[in-house]
């Protein structure tokens, strides 16, 4: 069972992988004081949630996405964030976990912060390349029958992976919002062909 403190650093570690984080700069993201954000790292660290390499001096960590308790764990708290939302983003969810042909839905943007104030919806959407015109053809649908129209941002699981090792923004932010559904799809190896 982990402390909810954990929690935060494994959300830290999971929703920024283009920074290499060491003990300050996870205290930093995960709004911890530096000892406490390296104590939690190194008590993850012995129970194979996370592994360390050294550059120079720093240590630094990363979720150990190879153990399936891992990605179990990850899965749960994005599951809880996601219940956890507030009822005007709970909507979206809802909205979007009715979408047959999208592998994974990450809502993201203004719609977090400003909620009803947003303009449109920003969702990135996984998908392949066989499902990605019935999937225009839903959101085409959503965006006639709701107040906000869903801008989405389509990417194949094989792009997703490359754009966060390119650090692409847009992706990177998507990241960082909240997953509607396919939570696994953003950590597993595409078993399809994109």
């Amino acid at each position: 069972m982990t402390t909810a403190k954990e929690e935060q650093v494994i959300l830290a570690l999971f929703k920024n992988p283009e920074k290499d984080l060491n003990a300050s700069s996870l205290a930093r993201v995960a709004a911890l004081s530096r000892m406490h954000a390296l104590r939690i790292a190194k008590k993850l660290e012995q129970e194979q949630v996370v592994s360390s390499r050294r550059i120079g001096r720093s240590r630094i960590f990363t979720l150990d996405l190879s153990e399936e308790y891992t990605r179990n764990l990850v899965k749960h708290l994005l599951n809880r964030e996601a219940k956890q939302a507030s009822p005007y983003v709970r909507r979206w969810i809802s909205e979007l976990r009715r979408l047959k042909n999208a592998k994974a839905a990450l809502l993201f943007g203004s719609v977090l912060r400003k909620e009803k104030e947003a303009n449109d919806i920003d969702v990135l959407f996984i998908t392949d390349q066989k499902r990605i015109e019935p999937l225009e053809r839903e959101i085409d649908a959503l965006n006639r029958i709701n107040p906000k129209p869903i801008h989405p941002i389509y990417q194949s699981s094989s792009d997703f992976r490359r754009n966060i090792r390119k650090k692409d923004p847009v992706v990177l932010n998507a990241l960082k919002g909240i997953v509607a559904f396919g939570e696994e799809e953003l950590y597993e190896p595409s078993s399809e062909q994109d």
